[in-house]
């Protein structure tokens, strides 16, 4: 096993976190404010209407990280109409290691492309890859089993635990994490040209999150900045440039007209944590804080992470512990506010399986 190179492909994905400041836009460029730009994700994400009962592959377009247990679920919940407890392993779905190792949720037709589509363009470092992927897939090649498992198998041939989730890159295993145990199941082979998933990825990237840019692409699924270019370039008869607030962004040019159009979405949503798309490239900033006290404990201030969003504004914080959800509004809310605040939690009833007890502070 070439450790090396692996090593190398690491250090190249890390060096994509950084966004830097972005250039300043065009001149000509469609002038856009942050309002409009989180309107139109809005739109694209099904935050404003819900899809239909079973549109999972729609609802999952971009990945829903589920590294918090069941966000996921709530990802669909918020994008889907009748969600049930089991409907994060729908048979469209699928859950992969993504951005090294963050767990995702996401359309089990399109795991090639959330897989290939980030290899690097070093040919020794991708044969490494496909070699770890291999090794790994032998342990597990008959029925899945827990990561600890597949560690202890593979013993001293690897460098470190956490390596195995870097097998993910390879396209050659899937996961299961059911909030409690991680299990690592074999598939097949990509088969994919890895040009076409790359570009195939940056579609949909810029589609769910745009408008962006590369360095935005280069951090979401970190893959090495280089490579982004490449497929950046490749890509720019496709894009419409956009000004957000005097930077540079790019939108589909199948995707301008929602943008021009877009109107902020009507209705309450409870969005999990950080984790959910719509958070993701310009989350909100930072929420008023409910005082710790006899009836409020630090733990429950650390454990309100979720976003509710309200006519696409953010006006409060929630937070879940089975069926019991907080909500911290940051404003004051009209009675109708709080009505629809109140009827989004009663519909949890769906992905909890069981009615949610409500408690405001």
């Amino acid at each position: 096993m070439n450790w090396d190179a692996i090593g190398a492909y690491l250090r190249a994905a890390r060096a994509s976190s950084s966004l830097g400041a972005g250039p300043p836009a065009d001149a000509d460029a469609l002038r856009v404010d942050m309002r409009q730009v989180m309107a139109y994700r809005a739109k694209v994400q099904d935050l404003g209407s819900r899809l239909d009962p079973g549109d999972h592959t729609a609802a999952a377009y971009g990945g829903l990280q589920d590294s918090a247990p069941r966000a996921a679920l709530y990802g669909l919940h918020a994008r889907m109409q009748g969600v049930g407890p089991d409907d994060w392993e729908h048979p469209s779905l699928v859950q992969i290691w993504f951005r090294l190792g963050a767990d995702y949720v996401i359309p089990r037709d399109a795991a090639d492309v959330f897989t290939v589509g980030t290899w690097p363009s070093d040919n020794e470092q991708v044969a490494a890859l496909n070699a770890l992927g291999d090794m790994v897939r032998e342990v597990v090649a008959r029925v899945p089993m827990r990561t600890r498992d597949v560690q202890a198998a593979l013993g001293s041939r690897l460098p470190e635990p956490f390596v195995i989730r870097i097998a993910q890159v390879s396209g050659r295993v899937r996961i299961r994490w059911d909030a409690r145990t991680t299990e690592i199941i074999a598939a097949d082979d990509p088969a994919i040209d890895v040009d076409d998933a790359r570009l195939a990825l940056a579609r949909r990237f810029i589609h769910w999150y745009g408008p962006v840019g590369p360095a935005h692409l280069a951090k979401w699924a970190t893959i090495p900045k280089v490579v982004v270019r490449e497929t950046w370039e490749r890509l720019v008869s496709e894009l419409v440039p956009v000004d957000v607030e005097g930077r540079a962004r790019w939108i589909l040019a199948t995707d301008e007209p929602v943008l021009r159009a877009a109107t902020p979405p009507i209705g309450a949503r409870l969005l999990p944590g950080g984790l959910d798309p719509y958070l993701y490239v310009e989350p909100p900033g930072s929420p008023s804080v409910p005082k710790v006290g006899r009836d409020i404990s630090q733990r429950l201030v650390n454990s309100l992470t979720g976003r509710i969003l309200l006519d696409g504004e953010f006006v409060g914080s929630w937070g879940r512990v089975q069926q019991n959800v907080t909500v911290h509004a940051w404003r004051e809310l009209s009675d109708d506010d709080v009505d629809r605040i109140t009827g989004e939690v009663a519909s949890f009833s769906g992905p909890l399986g069981k009615p949610a007890k409500l408690r405001w502070v």
